[in-house]
């Protein structure tokens, strides 16, 4: 598709993005020529502020608007690919930023900047990575929106999360985490469940092979996967990730897809 000075166009999964085409000696000029310029900032704003906010509904809004009317970019490379990932790097930055305004915690901001943009550095496809960040756009606003509700939880079971999170590569017991907590194993447990929907026990185990997914896309040979995370073998780690996700380490590397 082309559209008066504009070149290449990348549609996926509710994100029309646009870029002004190569070559371009006075993109002031053009853009008068055109009628066509950069998308204004309240625009932006408006939409890293659904992920700060945790709100999907406004999330989905700003995309849809996104289609309707292209995000327009500067082009900052002649070459498409790259002008794609510099793109993507601009974007994670923003919105992981914006996810620890909302709330989200530091460590876990930074280390999903780094897994993602490691995902936009070895893709070789612009329109996968466009695709790609709508995902994750979708991902830390749902974050935020999760952390606003746990600030309801009783101050014990939000400090057994925060020290799960920190704890993920260690053997956690439910009796040491309750220690660190000031209650009792069996209350904890009980009160995880009450409000978590889940055992202290399943928390554990869904967030180290929610983690194990990140190190999978990141590289690391999923044989040494369960030992980083405290599994107490590799076959458990790969039972237990098979019955969570519904297929091993290795298939799941397999489709390609990167959460």
């Amino acid at each position: 598709q082309e559209s008066r000075g504009l070149g290449d166009v990348y549609k996926r999964q509710q994100l029309n993005v646009r870029f002004l085409p190569k070559g371009v000696q006075n993109p002031r000029f053009e853009q008068r020529e055109s009628g066509i310029a950069h998308t204004p900032y309240s625009r932006e704003v408006a939409f890293y502020t659904c992920i700060k906010n945790g709100d999907l509904q406004g999330l989905e809004s700003n995309m849809e608007n996104f289609v309707r009317d292209a995000l327009v970019v500067g082009r900052m490379s002649d070459d498409n690919l790259r002008q794609v990932k510099y793109l993507a790097v601009s974007c994670i930055t923003l919105a992981t930023r914006y996810a620890v305004e909302g709330g989200l915690m530091e460590s876990e901001a930074y280390n999903l900047s780094d897994s993602y943009i490691q995902y936009v550095d070895k893709t070789d496809k612009p329109e996968e990575i466009i695709k790609f960040l709508v995902a994750k756009a979708t991902d830390l606003t749902v974050l935020v929106k999760n952390h606003r509700q746990r600030l309801e939880y009783p101050p014990f079971v939000r400090k057994a999360m925060k020290y799960v999170s920190a704890h993920l590569h260690e053997r956690l017991k439910c009796c040491d985490v309750a220690d660190e907590c000031g209650v009792s194993a069996d209350y904890l447990s009980a009160s995880f469940k009450k409000y978590v929907g889940e055992s202290l026990h399943e928390y554990v185990l869904s967030q180290k092979l929610e983690a194990s997914k990140s190190l999978l896309a990141s590289g690391v040979e999923y044989g040494e996967i369960g030992y980083y995370l405290g599994f107490c073998s590799q076959t458990h780690y790969i039972q237990s990730f098979k019955k969570k996700f519904g297929m091993t380490p290795k298939e799941y590397l397999r489709t390609g897809v990167v959460d």
